[in-house]
């Protein structure tokens, strides 16, 4: 029958590079003495991401995961060629 449409074959991974404060005074503000700062959010959706909302809590995922999640995403394995490399977003 072909292929199927992209937006079905598309994964599509949102990351932003530092977190924020936490409070009214430092939310503009990022770094190791500002709290909060480590903390960031990240979306994912296509095909292989569950559908499971918003969520906090659970497994801690970290910026260090992205590139190797999006490498699988397009059937790469990072790992490979780099092992220390972290583990991709389950």
């Amino acid at each position: 029958m072909g292929l199927a449409p992209v937006w079905h074959r598309s994964t599509l991974i949102v990351a932003v590079d530092h977190g924020r404060g936490r409070t009214r005074r430092d939310w503009t503000d990022h770094g190791a003495k500002v709290k909060g700062s480590e903390e960031v959010w990240l979306a994912l959706l296509g095909p292989h991401a569950p559908a499971l909302g918003s969520r906090s809590g659970g497994e801690p995922v970290t910026l260090s995961q992205v590139a190797v999640t999006v490498a699988a995403a397009v059937g790469e394995d990072w790992r490979a060629a780099e092992p220390r490399a972290a583990p991709a977003i389950e």
